[in-house]
């Protein structure tokens, strides 16, 4: 229980400070360099309010959870016409992503309330942890927890094999 709550607790540490970090949108120039770009709409709604509910600091604390918890996150993009008007996250454990037969591309269908959403590529943002097929991510902290798992199994293996020292238990 103890561990449960030091790791929760750095984990908010970490989650607030990665939060407060400012959200830039670049443009890259032609010579590799790269420019800020602070009228593109995406900036634009991160330096003041993303969406109806939220202020940026929690759209990309709680984007920084899905990613550390899930291995996904998973923003939804809302336009207005032509116009970005809204960043929403999207819960990665109601997400599936699908490839398309015809094309080299991903499609993504979002369950929600019993109802099923078919999204284009130009309405998700889709960010992944660390990933192993290319497409969907691997929790990092679920990652770390099977290979600690693991590493305890090999100690008791190595104990169980090694228990009289380095001489077999086997007789012939």
């Amino acid at each position: 229980l103890e561990f449960r709550r030091v790791l929760f607790r750095s984990g908010a540490i970490s989650l607030d400070d990665v939060a407060s970090l400012p959200v830039n949108v670049y443009r890259r120039q032609d010579d590799g360099g790269r420019i800020l770009e602070s009228s593109a709409p995406f900036y634009r709604l991160m330096k003041t309010r993303p969406n109806i509910t939220q202020h940026s600091f929690l759209l990309v604390k709680q984007l920084m959870l899905h990613l550390l918890l899930r291995g996904n996150a998973f923003l939804f993009k809302e336009w207005n016409g032509a116009e970005l008007s809204g960043l929403y996250a999207l819960n990665p454990e109601r997400m599936e992503i699908k490839k398309m037969q015809d094309r080299n591309e991903y499609s993504y269908r979002y369950h929600l309330d019993g109802s099923v959403y078919d999204l284009t590529r130009d309405s998700i943002l889709h960010i992944p942890a660390m990933v192993w097929d290319g497409v969907w991510g691997l929790s990092p902290i679920e990652y770390a927890n099977k290979a600690a798992r693991l590493g305890n199994r090999m100690d008791d293996y190595a104990e169980r094999v090694f228990d009289g020292g380095i001489h077999s238990k086997l007789k012939v």
